[in-house]
């Protein structure tokens, strides 16, 4: 049966395909190291699959010498020792952050900040890892704790030498200048290499508020450093994020580590960034917490490059629908009884191929679209609707029964019978089959009930769809040619009355009458600028229109009624001197039947109206037929022809 409605499926051999783009795109343009390594369980982790130049260049390998690789070769015994437990976190919670750090060749180390994702990539999981380098933050740490132990020491000095009452006033004013300018300077010092950051630079006190900001926030955040000042962190933080970043302040509060996390920011301008975020606490000399030291940089663009990368692992690039990947994996999540009984509803689309092949993929793909809007309208946000394959769709419905399984089938149904009384010129074929589980059938074989039900369905159309298809090309060849319906069957008649006076015997008339009605259907595949043109074409244009011939051929051999023609429909324009084209075939080598059409299409082309030009007399036209006689047209059929029109 065949349903004026269009059913897709997934593309077989999905590729989040754009996801590779966009990879690359992170590889390119990160100023961190990026790598791509085989996740192979908890409990292994597999070889480096890839990673950028910035990560070859600071450690000083090739990438074909990283490739391959596994983490373990390239990182300190300590960090090797972690391994196990950053497995076993990963398994279980997807995105980790920790502290790798890395060897380089020459064998300097490189302390990290590592933030690694689970993800699915072109058909497997894999570990994406985007590591940022703190050397300069180890060393602005160290320099910062030398800084605040040099101060301890010189508050120190100066409170002694201010109880040391008995020592000369004026040597102790001395020395107490020079330990305040000696202070300066290193404050001084300290303040150009915070003000110099990228990176924001936060110091703030144990109840949450900002005591310094680095200038920087005016180029992250595009706000003045006195906005911050005296006010607490969190009044800058998203709502959604404040739970998550006060947790955080309070492990830096509790922790000797330094803790790590992710919140957006508002900007000035009213939106917000993503930033990441690393906090170690300040402690006083008796090991009390006096502050917090946080750093943090705008990582919006990397979050959107992630989260497109999320998007398209799991939706169809063509109509917007889920991909196979996510059905499969709503249907392993469908073993959960409380949603059961499980319908599902498979559907194909009959005939792309030979849309696809006559009017184009760009087609093909609109019908598919349409197809995935029908399809998906019907059905409320918790039943997945997916493309599994290149013209299949599947509707998965979580507590379904009997009935509502059926109204569910009868509204796509109608839907694609609506779309089709709107396009009857290229109606959607589709064959739809159901399915749902109950005492004998489970979530597993499901799919395989519902698929065989839709084939079934497929056998007992197969011959009307196959006719609709042609029926419909040889509509649109109606609608998008310039000649009449009379045509053909003037092309006919006189091809017959040839082919008869050739000798032809009766059984072959029928595949004649085909070629004469079918001859041009390739001109469905050329675009209406050439087709309806009425100045002479150009090159260009006249190579397309040439090319009618070569896709009227791939229409032929792709339809089961056209297919014994389609070597006619070839070479319906070859010359008998050898210059036609598309093949460039001469005398003889040329099919008889296209011989005899290229003489009878001439005259009737010449004796009726055409957009470039009126009509000229029988006798004309005749005329100019015997001229070509011998170049154009095979001399001896052309004789025979005139025969046809000879007095009696």
């Amino acid at each position: 049966m065949c349903h004026k409605s269009a059913n897709s499926t997934i593309a077989a051999g999905q590729r989040p395909g754009l996801d590779a783009q966009l990879l690359q795109f992170l590889f390119r343009t990160s100023r961190d190291f990026v790598f791509v390594a085989e996740y192979q369980g908890p409990s292994k982790i597999g070889p480096l699959l890839e990673v950028n130049n910035v990560a070859c260049k600071k450690l000083g390998y090739t990438r074909r010498q990283l490739a391959g690789l596994f983490p373990a070769g390239v990182i300190t015994t300590e960090t090797a020792a972690r391994l196990p437990a950053f497995r076993s976190r990963l398994a279980s919670r997807k995105n980790v952050r920790d502290e790798f750090v890395f060897v380089a060749k020459n064998g300097r180390t490189i302390p990290t900040e590592l933030d690694a994702d689970l993800i699915s990539y072109e058909g497997r999981k894999v570990i994406l890892a985007v590591c940022r380098d703190i050397s300069d933050r180890r060393t602005l740490e160290s320099a910062w704790r030398r800084l605040l132990e040099g101060l301890e020491t010189e508050v120190a000095q100066r409170t002694s030498e201010l109880m040391d009452i008995n020592r000369q006033l004026q040597a102790e004013i001395l020395e107490r200048a020079g330990a305040e300018e000696a202070l300066v300077e290193k404050e001084r010092q300290l303040r150009l290499i915070t003000d110099n950051m990228l990176d924001i630079v936060m110091q703030i006190d144990p109840a949450g508020v900002i005591k310094y900001i680095s200038p920087s926030c005016k180029t992250v955040l595009g706000l003045e450093p006195a906005t911050f000042l005296g006010r607490p962190l969190f009044d800058h933080i998203h709502p959604d994020d404040l739970v998550i970043a006060m947790a955080d302040f309070n492990n830096a509060a509790s922790s000797g580590s330094p803790v790590s996390a992710q919140y957006r920011l508002r900007h000035a301008a009213g939106h917000w960034l993503w930033t990441e975020g690393v906090s170690k606490a300040v402690r006083d000399e008796i090991g009390a917490v006096s502050g917090i030291i946080t750093s943090c940089r705008d990582i919006t663009g990397r979050k959107r490059i992630e989260q497109q990368l999320k998007y398209q692992a799991i939706r169809d690039p063509v109509t917007g629908l889920h991909n196979r990947t996510y059905f499969e994996i709503e249907m392993a999540r469908l073993t959960d009884p409380g949603l059961h009984p499980v319908g599902l509803i498979v559907c194909d689309l009959d005939g792309l191929k030979y849309i696809n092949d006559t009017l184009g993929h760009d087609i093909g793909d609109q019908l598919l679209a349409n197809l995935a809007d029908l399809i998906r309208d019907p059905f409320r946000t918790n039943e997945v609707v997916a493309r599994i394959g290149g013209d299949e769709f599947a509707v998965i419905l979580p507590k379904a029964n009997e009935a509502s399984l059926a109204a569910s089938r009868t509204r796509v149904i109608a839907a694609i019978e609506a779309y089709n009384a709107k396009n009857p010129t290229i109606p959607l074929c589709v064959s739809v089959g159901t399915a749902i589980t109950g005492p004998t059938l489970g979530i597993n074989g499901l799919f395989k009930e519902a698929d065989n039900s839709m084939y079934r369905e497929k056998l007992l159309s197969q011959h009307s769809s196959r006719s609709s298809v042609v029926q419909a090309l040889k509509k649109a060849l109606e609608v998008r040619d310039f000649v009449t319906e009379g045509h053909a069957t003037r092309l006919r008649d006189l091809t017959l009355r040839l082919a008869k006076v050739c000798g032809f015997p009766d059984y072959k008339q029928t595949d004649i009458c085909l070629f004469a009605e079918f001859h041009d259907i390739g001109k469905v595949g050329i675009p209406d600028h050439i087709l309806f043109k009425p100045e002479n074409l150009t090159a260009g244009e006249l190579k397309v229109m040439r090319s009618h011939a070569e896709i009227g051929h791939r229409i032929a051999i792709s339809t089961p009624d056209l297919e014994p023609i389609a070597d006619w429909i070839l070479k319906h324009h070859e010359w008998w001197n050898g210059k036609g084209y598309p093949l460039g075939l001469k005398g003889e080598k040329i099919p008889l039947e296209c011989r005899m059409l290229a003489i009878a299409d001439a005259y009737d082309a010449m004796t009726n109206d055409r957009p470039y030009r009126k009509a000229i007399p029988p006798a004309e036209a005749l005329a100019e037929i015997k001229r070509c006689a011998g170049t154009q047209f095979d001399p001896e059929l052309v004789d025979r022809f005139l025969g046809l029109f000879a007095p009696t």
